[in-house]
This record gives structure tokens, sequence and C-alpha cells, in this order.
């Protein structure tokens, strides 16, 4: 009986060569189905959070604001704010550098940035100053990650001139399967009241009653990209 079958084999085959191609055809279609289908189901996704977006100064009376000089690289500054901005790996896969289409793009609206920082990256090597330009119109901050694993972060710390400014961030990924999306922020905060002058130099002129003027002058820094940093 066994010679049998294998000869019966051998004429099917041969007779019908169109039938043992449509079989390997649709075994081919359901091996490609399921490698999409796994493909599919691990998605490359990053998302954001705007965490800050707060004056670097109190709201002052016109006649103080007059004695107020705000220069960020000798430039003049009118209405300086930190704008943070929280990045995240949330897919299910990483994403390297070589997948970036597009890179991560924050849009500033109704402002210019001066100056950007990266800090809390998780880890530490996934992204750095280095990794961001900023246009020379000071509208675009684009950022390249090396490389950002499942839940890997890091944030955006802006200083921009412009008190109405806000932004939005966007990025294209090889793999993705939607834009880039908001997540709810671990901490948030919105306010005004800040003096944290990270490389912004502050003189006040005042009078004083024993003193014809009394000069304040703040100078910090604190490793801010000048907003004329290219990245590689």
């Amino acid at each position: 009986m066994r010679p049998a079958l294998v000869v019966m084999g051998r004429d099917v085959i041969g007779e019908n060569p169109g039938f043992v191609f449509g079989t390997l055809l649709a075994l081919f279609s359901i091996y490609a189905g399921y490698v999409f289908y796994k493909r599919a189901a691990k998605p490359k996704t990053l998302d954001f959070a705007r965490l800050v977006s707060t004056s670097l100064l109190s709201p002052v009376s016109p006649r103080v604001k007059e004695q107020l000089v705000l220069t960020w690289n000798g430039e003049k500054v009118e209405e300086p704010k930190i704008i943070e901005v929280k990045i995240q790996n949330t897919g299910k896969q990483a994403v390297v550098r070589s997948d970036y289409d597009v890179p991560i793009t924050i849009t500033v609206t109704n402002g210019k940035v001066l100056g950007t920082h990266i800090r809390n990256a998780i880890p530490e090597e996934a992204v750095s100053d280095a990794d961001v330009e900023i246009d020379a119109e000071g509208k675009l901050v684009k950022i390249t990650p090396k490389l950002l694993n499942l839940k890997d972060s890091f944030i955006v710390q802006m200083i921009v001139d412009g008190s109405k400014a806000t932004v939005d961030v966007s990025a294209r990924v090889t793999g993705q399967d939607r834009p880039m999306g908001t997540i709810a922020p671990e901490h948030q905060y919105e306010g005004k009241g800040l003096i944290a002058n990270y490389g912004l130099h502050i003189s006040l002129f005042r009078r004083h009653p024993l003193w014809l003027f009394w000069r304040a002058e703040l100078d910090y820094t604190h490793g801010y990209a000048s907003g004329s940093h290219s990245g590689p």
C-alpha cells in the first residue's frame, strides 16, 4: 500500500501543477499575513506631555518694567518664559536614530526660542544637547535621539521670548501607526513669578533714599544651548 500512495502522490503533482502552486501561494499568504500582524501589533509610537509654561518674572507695574533690562547673549529680551516638554517612547519597539523620517520637532507659536537644555533623560546616553537643533528664526526645535527603548523619556527645557508662546510637537518614524499624541504628565505647572534666569541677564535700576541709583544685577547660566546652536 505504501508504494501505491507514493505513486498516486506523484501522479497528482505531475498532473496538477496549478494545484501545487496554489497551495504554496496560500501558505505563503498565511505566513505573510502573520508577519504583518505581528509587526502591526508592535508599533513604534512617540508621545509628549506639556509640563511647564511659566513666566520668568512676576507681573510688574509699567513703571518698574521700564527699569528692567533683560538680555540673552547680548540680545534684548522682552517677555522670557520657560516651557518644558516631555517626550516618551510609548510604543512596543525601540526607536533608533535611523528610524526618523522627520525628527522630533517642537513648533513654537507667538514666541522665539532663545536656548534649550535636555534634562532627565532616561537613560542619560539616549539624548543630549548635542542632538538638538534650533532654526535661525527660533521657531523650530528639532531633536534626533540616539536610541529610545520602551518607556524611555527625556525633557526638553526651553527659554522662550514671548509671554503668549505655545508649542506643539510632531515626529515621523518608520513603523508608527499614528501621529504623536499627548500623554498625561506626572507633574504639570503653569503660572508666573519665577526668577530662574538661566543664561538671562537682568539689570534693575531703582531710586534709593541714600543713593542716587541702586543697581541689582542677576546673571545665571545653566548649560543652555544658544539659539544659534545647530546639531550634527
